[in-house]
């Protein structure tokens, strides 16, 4: 908690940072903020540390043999969607630590759907999926 006593009355734009991985989009949090004279003006900020995932995919036929074709990926967690992205990942995705949603499809296969706990600071490696056409 911090506590300012010396802000004059006025618009603010306040933040909060924590160290967590790079590339991590939520470790910052900004609130524009109206201090008014003689008014406490409580403020409460959540950035979030992020953790990574990494997934490999590929379209096989029932006689085990590699299907060639794009497969996309969608990630979902309870407050952000990652829209459908074509495979292969350029490098570890880093997301907000948390529960995700993993959905993979390729055009002639069943689609894939998997749920991972993605802990702050820490690679989840997802053994290779194979959708099976």
């Amino acid at each position: 908690n911090v506590r300012k006593d010396s802000v004059p009355p006025g618009d603010y734009t306040v933040s909060a940072t924590i160290q967590t991985l790079d590339g991590c989009e939520s470790n910052v949090a900004i609130r524009p903020v109206r201090v008014r004279a003689g008014a406490p003006q409580p403020i409460t900020l959540r950035p979030r540390p992020c953790g990574s995932l990494v997934f490999t995919a590929e379209g096989v036929g029932r006689d085990e043999k590699p299907i060639v074709g794009v497969i996309w990926y969608s990630l979902e967690s309870e407050d952000k969607a990652i829209p459908e992205t074509p495979l292969p990942l350029a490098g570890p995705l880093v997301l907000t630590a948390g529960k995700w949603t993993l959905s993979l499809r390729m055009g002639g296969c069943p689609g894939f759907s998997g749920s991972y706990d993605v802990p702050a600071g820490q690679r989840v490696t997802v053994p290779k999926i194979r959708l099976l056409c």
